[in-house]
Parts: structure tokens; C-alpha cells; sequence
């Protein structure tokens, strides 16, 4: 081995020495040549330069957002001119407009002036915008002129456009102002308001629009809908032509008798004529027939929407009316020339008897036997009657067949005959086993339903978990389909008497009990009679772990476990200590004697940080009382072996929240800054002022310092003052917005606290800040205070009929002013008394604003109306609401009162005399067009908040409406507990009366304001469409399709970690299902469409696979693991690269060196030859390691360095050396006038010092 290994190193040596080239080493990337531009001159200089400026020459691919916009304004047109009077600095009138618009359009706008005194303006902006502000500029600043264009009235809302877009359109890019007359307005005259060449372009514009519009026409035809078939034609051919023709637009209404045509005026007259043409044509000629036909066979003389129709009118000419499905009419209308319709007859005849129906009862569970695998006992069945169609509805139990007479009672007769087999050799029972117990029953990976399958040939149909159904059924032979229920029942009855405990178990020791690779679970499993115990998935936050079986040994094994959980709870306490770094560096001294001592003494477990890194934490583990003995010793020892001190200062309690700071930042960097310095505060509620800091002895005083410059600080600018003054005064000092105190804020830098609801002192205002801050505010609030107490008494004249208003309801009003103007004392004359005079006392500002607030009320009342509202008197109580809140509301919103009539107005009616009118004595009768008096509702306010509060009383009255909803649906709408009927009512504030069940009626009704029954029978209405949908959707979504699959090939289809069949799953939307073990059919649900696409996907992975070849070689056992990798990661990709299955032989295998390759024949030679080529490269290097693995024994053995065992390297070995490489180059000297002849002025190559290498340290 020795020779072997001398050989290589010998015969390298000679190139080491010599050494190798750095360009034949690292060759050059090639590069990619740049473009040269047509238009360059020939030539490597000139080819380089055009491809290095061709990019700039390229056109920018996306448009730039911000434009810019230029336009002037002449100086005679301007609005506004520069004055001598304006000052420097001052903004005048037009830059404050251009202000407003700046910042209303969210652009840039900048003014110029030119000698001539013209403007210029420049626009910055997104293009919308920029064209808004444009216009607003133009009308602003440049004088306008006034126009006018009469335009037809019927063309005015095409100007307008939807929403009047298309008139603000036109006013932003003619920038002008365009005023349209209202629509109840008869002038045609529309008025443009801009400058002169703006009134022009929009005038332009306008009239270009009414042009358009005026050659644009529309005519209605009353045509009968039995005569639209005709017009339109075979297919729709006629009617489309007719449009190419003339270039219009023709609309046959399906509901209505009428046909519209729209287009150009003339050639809606000529496609008019054509039309009316064809209609009396028809008109004239055309008979009706009828016919009798079965219902069942309308659908074959209607086709598949309709084709067969079009068919019959094509062929004959004459138009064939089935009636809807829905209907039960069985009478088929024939339209047409009389001499067709005896043709036209005999096809409809020949059409509805082509197919004729036949129904055979199997049950549904017989169906797939029917069928056959992949559906061949029912292709043998169907083989020769390709004209007849067997539909299996497995909710009647019934097979449909469908075809002409000969062919169906044939089928119909083998059909008969393949139940008859079935029903003598196969049977199918159903037990109900609750749905929790399923998943047992089933067995791991389905071994239980698996040994039935094995054993008795029975077949287990266990429902999906959502089903939550407790049916399970069982089909096969009817001696094993008995065993296997008498089993499946005793099975159900034992996991009846099971228990299940859950114990409560912190997530930290779940992996402590489930043990490595679940070694302990498994025990107390063994241990407890095969308790099943579940733990919750490790990203779940769940404490729960649930133990299931026969209770006595749930009981032991809760106990068992309950009892391991309390000792791993007490010894994995957990404490973070902060040490000094001097001391810890002593802790993390060779062999860490004084940690070993304590963690013997107290029996706690101390874990020190990396010494690399930066933290100062150590953690203690182990029982509560353990750990805080290894606390305590480590602290003593600390005191007793570091330079550690304790310092005590005395800051008052007041300050130690704003010394600590929000979440403590403050004192934490205080003591980052000062060496991890701990400073103890003491406890909030102590109210002492001592403060504990301990440290290294400088790191203490740096602290100290810091906290008494702090201390000092925060006395300075925490003085406090109070000044008192009444709360109904605090809304003054405060002012409008808070601009009162805001001022003596800003003035004086204090900080000024009102006082809120909750405290006891409401007339103290707090002041805090520096001294001299402080006392000047308080000066200036003092000041503010003693004008508001002065006391004026001021008098005012109201009309005397105006007083009631103010002191009705006990002064309400007048408590109202008062409160709101700070205590201002309002006094009204005595009732008796008719002086206008009305006295007002209190402080100025308040009296004054009470003042003004009184000539308001009185100028509302002088405003007042009185009208009536007729509403019948039933409806009363709907409108005014629980407690009368709808009126209350309307009140408020439109400040009227309203006043309803008495309940009982006609019963408390009485005669002059005081009898009471009795059989038609009463004097007079009302008159029926008059308002009866207990219909008539009063409102009193101003003449328009009157008029707004009827509407919104009429708006109250309630309607009622009736929609129809199949009674099928009924239950569907009401929801779960009536849940969603009464969600409908919520929402839209509705009644909702749903029929009962015994009237089976379709009607549903319902009661509210009108908006609200708009609104809740259009939600309804979409309600019966989406359940109609989802109907149609389940059961499209419920197609079955079957698939026989060779077993071998269903891992392949599943894939690695079922990563194919999810993916065929998720690309075509189905739910895909593998039978039990052997058996070869799987199951495609979903849609038709999808369910065939899926198949065939799994069809061309197993031909994919049917293709496949499978070879063997013989690779060195040795090599097998540098083959597969960490986790399988190299032969995956090597699977991948190839598209080739690679198999290696197992432990219990007897040849450990055999490999089998799968997939297609090409590519498996690939792959035999990489893997023969990957076995001579790594087999050698396997060899040299355990030959040098031997030879280390070897010397082992024999005992140290034998002298042959080590040999010294020749100094003259260099190595790998590669020459000529950048490190090796001079850096370019950029003083030197040859290398940079731009540079200058720099002394000769010569005389300038050597400079250092750029590559790395130099050499030495």
C-alpha cells in the first residue's frame, strides 16, 4: 500500500513544480457580441460603440404616467392683473385659485407672465387629471364668453350620457361650463359658458352628437309570436340575413308580440318592409294543426335544444310548437302551408314513436355486477343493439332502457335474466354501526374489511366520514354475508363498552412520553391491555391526549401517566439568571468546577452560554426548590469572587414609571450602556424611594450618575399648578376645536389637563411643565377665567306668541340654551303678562351666543307650516314603531312635529245633548270624497321639512306582495330552525308568511315598506335560483365512473406520497378512489366531463407503465448508499433525470448486490450504464478507505509512529501552483500620465512607489 500511494504523489510532481497557466485554468466566459446597427460603420471599434449605445436608442416599451401640459392665456382675455398694490410675498387671487385647483386635481401648476403680459401655464400631472385642471385654469383665469345652440329636446340625454359622463366629458375637453335645460323644462336651448374658441369647439361637438343621433332610428312591429319562427327562419338564417343586408339590428321579444328593429333610418324602412312582407305572407297561407302526442316522447320530436325542430322546418317549412316540460299539455301544434303539413306530420309521428321506453327492477347494489368490470357484462348485454341506451337509476332501484321496439325487448330480456343470476348467488345486507365506530371496523389500512374480503369473499361498503350515515352494507355470498354480519355486530357491541379519558399534557412532554421511534408509548400500551392513547398533531396548540378502551385499564393507564406528567412537571422548572461577564467568564473556566459542585449539591442542571457569544443568561433546570437553591449559590458566589458593589439612591417614588420607561426601555438601555448594571426599583405599592444598583464598581457609579441626571431632569419639568375655575366655563377656555388652549400651549410650552367625567374634581385644571411655563399659563388661564365670570344682563324682544315654544315641557328649550352657552339665565315674562321683553344674564361670550340662538329659534318658528297627511288609520301603529321611534326619527331629521289623531276618534263622538248618536241618528254623514278626521295626521314645521317628512311617512306605509316558490323549495328557504327565512326578514326588514305544509301551496307572502318587499323578493327569488342551481350542480357533480385497473400499477397512479393522484384530483376536480388490496376497480366522482378526462389520464400512466421494460445489474453492494443519498435526495434526481424506476434489494434479499431498473427500454440503457459508470468511479475510492482504514489499525495496534509509518514532505514540494494569475498583476497607477494621459500632471512611471497587491494579503 505504501508504493501505491508514492506512486501518484511522484508522478505529479514535476507538473507542481513547473505549475499551470491561470487562462488554461480559469479559460474566459465567451461573450455575447453586441448588435451592430444597420446604419454603423464597419469595423471592431465602430461595432462595439453601436452596440453599446443601441439602448438608448430603443423606444421606451412602457408609456410614462405623468405628462406635461403647456397653453397661454392672452393678455387682453385675462381675468385677473398684477397690482403695484399687492406686497412681496402675498399671495394674490389667481395663485390662491391655482392653489385650490392644485390640490383638488393632484397636479403640479406653475404661472408665468411675459412681457406682454400673457400667461403661460404648465400642467404636471396624470393625463386625467392634467386635462381637469386645464379646464378649471382656463375658466378661472381667462375672461368667458357666453353661447347658446338649440338642440332637439329627444337628443338632450344623449348629450347628457349616463349619469352625465358624457356632458362632463365634453366640458373637460372643451373647457367649459355646458348647462343643459331639466328634463321638465320645455326650452331646447343649451347654454356654454368659456372662451370664444371653447364655445366653439364644444358648440362643434354638440351638434355633431344631435346629427348622429337625428339619422339613428327605431320601430316597433306588432307581429304575433306564432309568426316569429317565419321571419327568423331555419336556424336563424332568414333574420340574419336580412340584418347584412340592410345593416340593422332586428330583435324577435320572446314574450311579447312585437319585433324591434334599430339602425339607420332608411334601412330600418326597408328591413320594416321585408318583414311586414313575410308576415302577411304567413299571415295568409299558414294552417294549424294539432296532434296528440305521449309526453315522454316530446323529447324526441324536440331534439337537443331544439335541433330536431329546426330540422323538421328546414326539410318541410313548416314550424313544429312542443309544449314546455313543465307543462302537461300533450297537444303538438304543426304551422304551416297547407299542402306541407301532412309531410311535415308523418315526421313528427316518425320522431316521437323512434324510441320507446322499458323499465326492469334491480336494486342498486346490483348494478356494478350488472355492469361488469370496465362495463363488460353490459357491452355483451348492449353489443349488437347499438340504438338502445341502459340508464341505471340507483335511487329507484331500477335499470331504464331506452331504444326502438326490436332492439328493447331483447336487451330487456337479457337484462331480466342477469338479475335472475345475481339475485341466487349474491347477497346484500345492511347494519347501522354509529359512525364513530366505523374507523374500527374498518381496521389499520383496512385490515378488518380486507380478511372479510380474503376469508368470506365479502365486500364491506363502509360510508365517507361526511356522510355521517350509521348504514354499512355488505354484499357476497349469502353464508359469508351472514358470518360477516354476526362478526361486524359483535365488534360494534364491544367498542359500545368502551370508555374514552382525556388527560391534559403540555405539548413540551409529548415527545418524553411517545419515546424514540414510540418505544414508550408502546410499553405502557403493552403494559395496560392494548389501550389505544392519541396524541394531538405537534403544530397544534392541543393539551389533550386521549386514552380509549375497557374502562379498568383506561382508569390504570390515566393514573400511570397522570403520575409520569406531575414528575416530569417538577423537574423542568425553569429559571434565566443574569450574571456579570467577569464572573461568568470564571464559571466557564477549565473543567467548570463550581458549576459541577452546585448542580451535585442542589441536583439542578445549569446550562452556561457559548463563550463565543454575547449573552450574559444562565439556566437553571430542575425542581422548583432545587432551582432556587442553584440561584442562590451562584449570587453568593458572584458577591464573594467578582468585583461586585451595591449602591442605594433615593429618587422619589413619583418619578420611577417615567425613569423606567414604556416596557421598560429606558432602564434597559441604562443598564446595557453601564456593563448589564442591575437596578432594583422597589415595589409600586411600597411608596418607597429607594433604588438597588449592584455591579462592577465603575459600571455602578456610571449607572448612578445616568440615574441621577434622569432623576434631575424629570424633576424639572414635571412642576405642577391647578387652577379652578366652574365646568360650565371649560368649554370656553377650551374654544372652538380646541383653539383657545392650543394658543396658550403653543405660547407657553405647558401641558394643561382638563378634567373628564369619572373625576371627583371637576373644576381643578391641572398644569405641567418647567416652572416658568407653568406659571405663565396659569397666569393667562386665570385671566381667561376671571372675564368669563363676568356677570352682564342684557334684554331682547320676542313676540309674545313665541313664548310658550321656549318655557313648554318644564323650560326644556331654555335648559337646553343653558347648558349649551355655560349657565346663561334666560327669564320669559309671566303668562299673564304680554311684554315682549326677554331678559339674558351671565357671562358676555354667553349671553351673547344665547342671544343669537334664541333670534334662530324664533326665525324657525316664524317659518312654521301646518299640512295634513291622509293615511288610513290601520297603518298608524306600523309607522309610528315600537314606542313611536320611526316618528321620533322623522321628527328629529327634519325638525317638524307630528301630531297622529285620537285611537278611538268615531266611539268618542257625542251629540249637544251628551247622548251618545245611535242607529243613523247622528246629524250628517260624512262625505266620501273628504278624509275621514281619524285618517288626517298633522305636521307642523317649515313649508319644504314638511313636504320631506309626509313622503317619508308614505314611505312607512306598509305593502304587501306575493311571490311564488315551488312548495319543494319551501324548506330549503326556511333553513335550519327557520334559520334562513328569518335571516331574509332581518336583512330587509320584512314579514315573510310561508304556507303550512298541509296546503302544500306555492305562495309565499310577504309584508313592509315598499323598498324593503322590492328588496326581499329579489333575494328570495335569488335564493330559489341558487338552490335550483346547486340542485342541478349536485348532481352533475355525482357522476360515477369506473375504471379497471391492474392492482400493480394503482401505486404508480397514487405516486410518491400520493403526489399523482392529487394531482389528477386537483386538475380535473374529482374525487378519485382505490378499491381494497386485489381488487382492480377505481372510482372517478365528479363531473361527466371531468370523471372522462381523469380516466383517461389514468389510462395513459398505466400504458406508460404496460410499455415499461424492467432490467437487472449487479452494482456493489458497497456503493448502494452513495447512490441513494441523504433521505434518497440522488437517486430521486437520478429517477427524475432518467425517467426510470430504480428498485435495491432488501436486507432479507440473498443477493445484496442485484438493482432493478424500470421504465422505457432507451432510457433504462441510460440508466444501466450511469449506474455502472458511478460504480467504477466511487468502488476504487471505497477500496483506498478501508485499505487506509486497515493500514490505521494497523499502526494502532503496533503501537505509536513507527519510523516507516510517517515520512517528512520535501520542502521543495510546492503544491497545486497556478501562474500568471490576477494577483500577480501590478495595479494600474493612476498617477501616472501614460496609463491615464487625461489624468495629468503626475510624476514619471518610474519615480512612483510600488503599490500594494489588490489580491489579499501580500506575499511574503
Amino acid at each position: 500500500p505504501a508504493d501505491g500511494a508514492a506512486g501518484p504523489s511522484s508522478s505529479t510532481a514535476p507538473a507542481a513544480s513547473v505549475g499551470f497557466s491561470y487562462d488554461e485554468v480559469f479559460p474566459a466566459l465567451p461573450e455575447k457580441e453586441a448588435p451592430v446597427e444597420a446604419g454603423s460603420a464597419g469595423g471592431a471599434g465602430s461595432g462595439g460603440g453601436g452596440g453599446a449605445l443601441g439602448q438608448w436608442n430603443h423606444k421606451m416599451h412602457v408609456k410614462s404616467s405623468v405628462i406635461t401640459q403647456i397653453f397661454h392665456v392672452p393678455s387682453e382675455e385675462r381675468r385677473f392683473r398684477e397690482t403695484s398694490s399687492q406686497r412681496f410675498g402675498e399671495l394674490g387671487e389667481q395663485a390662491k385659485i391655482c392653489a385650490d385647483i392644485m390640490r383638488d386635481t393632484q397636479t403640479t401648476i406653475e404661472v408665468s407672465s411675459s412681457r406682454d403680459h400673457s400667461l403661460t401655464v404648465l400642467v404636471t400631472g396624470r393625463e386625467r387629471n392634467v386635462a381637469l385642471a386645464r379646464a378649471q385654469v382656463l375658466r378661472a383665469l381667462q375672461t368667458q364668453a357666453q353661447g347658446s345652440i338649440q338642440i332637439p329636446k329627444e337628443h338632450h340625454r344623449f348629450i347628457l350620457g349616463k349619469n352625465g359622463k358624457k356632458l362632463a366629458e365634453l366640458e373637460q375637453n372643451t373647457a367649459t361650463k355646458i348647462t343643459v335645460p331639466r328634463t321638465d323644462d320645455n326650452s331646447d336651448v343649451i347654454t356654454i359658458s368659456g372662451t370664444k374658441e371653447a364655445i366653439d369647439r364644444a358648440r362643434d361637438q354638440i351638434q355633431k352628437i344631435s346629427e348622429e343621433k337625428s339619422k339613428h332610428g327605431v320601430e316597433e312591429l306588432k307581429i304575433p309570436r306564432m309568426y316569429h319562427p317565419f321571419i327568423a327562419g331555419p336556424y336563424g338564417n332568414s333574420v340574419k340575413a336580412l340584418e347584412q343586408e340592410t345593416g340593422t339590428r332586428i330583435r324577435l321579444d320572446r314574450e311579447e308580440d312585437k319585433v324591434t328593429i334599430t339602425g339607420d333610418k332608411e334601412n330600418v324602412a326597408k328591413a320594416k318592409d321585408s318583414l311586414m312582407a313575410t308576415y302577411e305572407d304567413r299571415k295568409l297561407h299558414c294552417q294549424s294543426v294539432g296532434v296528440e302526442v305521449k309526453k315522454s316522447q316530446h323529447k324526441y320530436v324536440h331534439g337537443y335544444r331544439g335541433q330536431t325542430l329546426q330540422e323538421l322546418f328546414e326539410e318541410t317549412g313548416v314550424w313544429v310548437e312542443v309544449p314546455p316540460m313543465e307543462s302537461e299539455v300533450e297537444t303538438i301544434v304543426l304551422r304551416g302551408n297547407p299542402q306541407d303539413l301532412g309531410h311535415a306530420l308523418s315526421l313528427v309521428y316518425e320522431k316521437a314513436n323512434s324510441v320507446q321506453t322499458a323499465e326492469v327492477p334491480a336494486k342498486s347494489w346490483m348494478h356494478k355486477y350488472i355492469i361488469g368490470k370496465k362495463g363488460e357484462n353490459i357491452k355483451r348485454i348492449t353489443a349488437d343493439y347499438h340504438k338502445t341506451h341502459v340508464d341505471f337509476c340507483e335511487d329507484a332501484n331500477m335499470i331504464r332502457i331506452e331504444g326502438p321496439k326490436e332492439e328493447l325487448e331483447a336487451v330487456k330480456t337479457a337484462l331480466e335474466e342477469k338479475v335472475r343470476e345475481i339475485q341466487s348467488t349474491m347477497d346484500s345486507v345492511e347494519i347501522k354501526v354509529d359512525p364513530q365506530y366505523h374507523r374500527h371496523i374498518i381496521g389499520k389500512a383496512g385490515s378488518n374489511v380486507n380478511r372479510l374480503k380474503q376469508e368470506l369473499g365479502v365486500t364491506v361498503h363502509v360510508p365517507a366520514d361526511e356522510e355521517r350515515s350509521p348504514v354499512v352494507r355488505l354484499e357476497g355470498p349469502p353464508e359469508g354475508v351472514a358470518q360477516a354480519k354476526t362478526e361486524l355486530l359483535e365488534m360494534a357491541h364491544k367498542l359500545q363498552n368502551e370508555v374514552t379519558r382525556e388527560l391534559c399534557v403540555e405539548q413540551r412532554f409529548h415527545r418524553t412520553l411517545i419515546g424514540a421511534k414510540g418505544e414508550a408509548i408502546q410499553d405502557v400500551r403493552r403494559r395496560f391491555n392494548q389501550v389505544n392513547v392519541t396524541f394531538p398533531e405537534p403544530g397544534s396548540r392541543n393539551d389533550k391526549v386521549l386514552i380509549r378502551g375497557p374502562k379498568e385499564d383506561v382508569d390504570a393507564c390515566y393514573r400511570h401517566l397522570s403520575q409520569i406528567c406531575q414528575e416530569l412537571a417538577a423537574s423542568s422548572h425553569r429559571v434565566d439568571l443574569v450574571l456579570f461577564k467577569q464572573f461568568l467568564k470564571h464559571l466557564q473556566g477549565k473543567g467548570r468546577p463550581l458549576v459541577r459542585r452546585i448542580q451535585q449539591e442542589t441536583e439542578a442542571r445549569i446550562d452556561l452560554p457559548l463563550e463565543s457569544s454575547n449573552s450574559d443568561v444562565v439556566m437553571i433546570t430542575g425542581k422548583k426548590e432545587n432551582v432556587a437553591a442553584a440561584k442562590d449559590k451562584l449570587l453568593e458566589a458572584q458577591r464573594e469572587q467578582a468585583d461586585i458593589v451595591e449602591v442605594h439612591l433615593m429618587i422619589p417614588c413619583n418619578l420611577h414609571n417615567a425613569i423606567i420607561g414604556a416596557k421598560g426601555r429606558l432602564i434597559h438601555s441604562i443598564m446595557e450602556d453601564c456593563g448589564r448594571v442591575q437596578i432594583t426599583f422597589p415595589q409600586q405599592d411600597s411608596k418607597s424611594d429607594r433604588v438597588t444598583l449592584s455591579g462592577p464598581k465603575d459600571d455602578v457609579d456610571k449607572a448612578k450618575k445616568q440615574l441621577l441626571n434622569l432623576s434631575n431632569e424629570k424633576q424639572l419639568s414635571s412642576y405642577t399648578e391647578e387652577v379652578r375655575a366652574q365646568p360650565k366655563h371649560h368649554r370656553f377656555l377650551i374654544g372652538k376645536n380646541g383653539s383657545n388652549i392650543r394658543k396658550v400651549r403653543e405660547k407657553t410650552g405647558a401641558r394643561i389637563i382638563f378634567p373628564t367625567d369619572r373625576d371627583e374634581n371637576q373644576d381643578t385644571i391641572v398644569i405641567i411643565g418647567k416652572k416658568e411655563a407653568v406659571l405663565d399659563a396659569k397666569k393667562q388661564l386665570e385671566e381667561m377665567i376671571e372675564s368669563l365670570e363676568k356677570v352682564v344682563e342684557e334684554e331682547m324682544r320676542i313676540d309674545p306668541k313665541y313664548h310658550r315654544h321656549f318655557v313648554a315641557r318644564r323650560g326644556e328649550e331654555l335648559q337646553h340654551i343653558a347648558n349649551e352657552f355655560g349657565g346663561v339665565q334666560v327669564s320669559f315674562p309671566r303668562s299673564g303678562d304680554h311684554s315682549e321683553v326677554v331678559t339674558l344674564k351671565g357671562a358676555k361670550e354667553c349671553v351673547e351666543g344665547a342671544r343669537k340662538r334664541i333670534l334662530e329659534i324664533v326665525q324657525d318658528l316664524e317659518a312654521r307650516v301646518t299640512i295634513e297627511c291622509v293615511i288610513p288609520q290601520q297603518h298608524h301603529r306600523t309607522i309610528m314603531g315600537a314606542k313611536g321611534h320611526k316618528v321620533q326619527r322623522i321628527n328629529q331629521e327634519f325638525n317638524v312635529h307630528i301630531k297622529f289623531p285620537e285611537r278611538d276618534f268615531r266611539d268618542r263622538e257625542t251629540l249637544e245633548n251628551g247622548d251618545v248618536a245611535v242607529n243613523g241618528d247622528a246629524t250628517t254623514e260624512e262625505e266620501p270624497s273628504k278624509p275621514r278626521k281619524e285618517d288626517l295626521i298633522l305636521i307642523t314645521g317649515k313649508q319644504e321639512d314638511c313636504e320631506k317628512a309626509r313622503e317619508a311617512l308614505l314611505a312607512l306605509v306598509p305593502v304587501t306582495q306575493e311571490v311564488e316558490v315551488p312548495f319543494k323549495l319551501h324548506r330549503f328557504i326556511i333553513g335550519q330552525k327557520g334559520a334562513g327565512v328569518r335571516r331574509l326578514m332581518e336583512d330587509h326588514d320584512v314579514n315573510i308568511t310561508v304556507p303550512p305544509q298541509a296546503d302544500e301551496s306555492d305562495t309565499l307572502v310577504i309584508s313592509g315598506l315598499a323598498d324593503n318587499v322590492a328588496s326581499a323578493k329579489e333575494a328570495l327569488l335569488e335564493r330559489v335560483n341558487q338552490i335550483l342551481e346547486e340542485e342541478e350542480d349536485r348532481k352533475l357533480r355525482s357522476f360515477h365512473l369506473e375504471v379497471e385497473v391492474d392492482p400493480k400499477y394503482h401505486p404508480k397512479i397514487i405516486g410518491w406520497r400520493g403526489a399523482v393522484v392529487t394531482k389528477i384530483r386537483k386538475d380535473h376536480n374529482v374525487q378519485v378512489q382505490f378499491p381494497e388490496k386485489g381488487e382492480n376497480i377505481i372510482t372517478i366522482i365528479g363531473y361527466e366531463k371531468n370523471a372522462c378526462a381523469a380516466r383517461d389520464e389514468i389510462l395513459r400512466i398505466v400504458k406508460e407503465w404496460e410499455d415499461m421494460v424492467t432490467k437487472e445489474i449487479e452494482i456493489d453492494h458497497r456503493v448502494h448508499s452513495r447512490l441513494i443519498g441523504a433521505k434518497g435526495r440522488n437517486i430521486r434526481r437520478l429517477m427524475e433525470q432518467h425517467k426510470v424506476e430504480i428498485k435495491f434489494p432488501r436486507p432479507e434479499d440473498p443477493n445484496k448486490d442485484l438493482v432493478q431498473v424500470t421504465g422505457a427500454e432507451e432510457d433504462v440503457e441510460d440508466a444501466l450504464d450511469y449506474l455502472k459508470q458511478f460504480e467504477d468511479e466511487h468502488l476504487e475510492d471505497i477500496v483506498d478507505q478501508e485499505s487506509y482504514q486497515l493500514s490505521r489499525q494497523g499502526q494502532n495496534s503496533g503501537g505509536g509512529n513507527s519510523a516507516q509509518g510517517w515520512t517528512e514532505p520535501s520542502p521543495s514540494s510546492e503544491g497545486f501552483v497556478v501562474r500568471g494569475g490576477p494577483w500577480e498583476q501590478r495595479a494600474p497607477d493612476t498617477t501616472s500620465t501614460q496609463e491615464f494621459p487625461s489624468f495629468g500632471g503626475g510624476p514619471p512611471l518610474d519615480s512612483v512607489p510600488a503599490k500594494p497587491v489588490p489580491w489579499g494579503p501580500s506575499r511574503r
